[in-house]
């Protein structure tokens, strides 16, 4: 068995009639079951095409389901009845679910309400994942697609998205997660919180220096070590 297609439900079997005998046969193909181990004509059949000869034949099967082990063997059948190969061949559907993370919030904009967030799909999963995005609210701590805002990011590729939550609003403690969906359902990353709300900026004095005695000249330092939200818009010094 090879070419086990997750997305597409499908996976080639392969046999090998190394002995035609006589009569020659005139049919070959497989059996296959997720219910039987050692499957039979009675469950599900595919038969090859091409003449019913000696030597490798391949068939494609369509229409598995997802998380099963499949039974498989081969079989030839001529006016002397139904010959099955000796051994059994089995192969998993099993799918896996993506993974995924998220990153704090960046650039929180208190003017229009906005804040710009990051995830990463670390692995893209069996079948590979179809939906990705964020969901995030401020009532719930741990945020689903199914009760919570949802933002779906467009791409279908490993590594990092991002995109910008909008009509935000001020004082609320967000929590948020990043997903992505497949056929197996969805996986979710972490939770992150982020406060959306003004910060002040935060400001150190230095010293003074170059104080001239003569004209009473000095030179006032400061240091700006946090911009707050919104970005301060005038800085100085008082003095008395």
């Amino acid at each position: 068995v090879d070419g086990i297609n997750l997305s597409s439900l499908t996976a080639n079997l392969n046999g090998y009639v190394s002995e035609v005998g006589y009569p020659a046969i005139s049919e070959r193909g497989f059996v296959y079951s997720s219910n039987n181990n050692t499957p039979t004509i009675n469950d599900s059949k595919v038969t090859a095409d091409g003449d019913a000869t000696g030597g490798s034949y391949s068939v494609q099967i369509k229409d598995l389901a997802l998380d099963k082990t499949y039974y498989v063997k081969a079989y030839v059948s001529n006016s002397l009845g139904l010959f099955y190969s000796e051994n059994t061949i089995s192969f998993s559907t099993e799918a896996t679910f993506p993974v995924v993370s998220v990153s704090s919030s960046t650039n929180m904009n208190l003017e229009v309400l906005t804040a710009n967030v990051s995830g990463r799909i670390e692995d893209a999963g069996n079948p590979e994942y179809t939906e990705k995005g964020f969901v995030y609210g401020y009532n719930n701590k741990i945020p689903t697609v199914e009760n919570d805002i949802v933002i779906n990011v467009s791409g279908s590729q490993t590594g990092t998205f991002s995109t910008t939550l909008p009509d935000l609003v001020l004082g609320k403690n967000y929590y948020l997660r990043a997903f992505a969906k497949n056929a197996k359902g969805i996986a979710y990353s972490d939770t992150v919180s982020f406060l959306f709300d003004q910060t002040l900026a935060e400001i150190r004095t230095g010293d003074v220096t170059n104080f001239d005695f003569n004209t009473t000249v000095a030179i006032l330092h400061g240091s700006i070590t946090d911009v707050g939200n919104p970005a301060y818009q005038e800085r100085g010094f008082v003095l008395s």
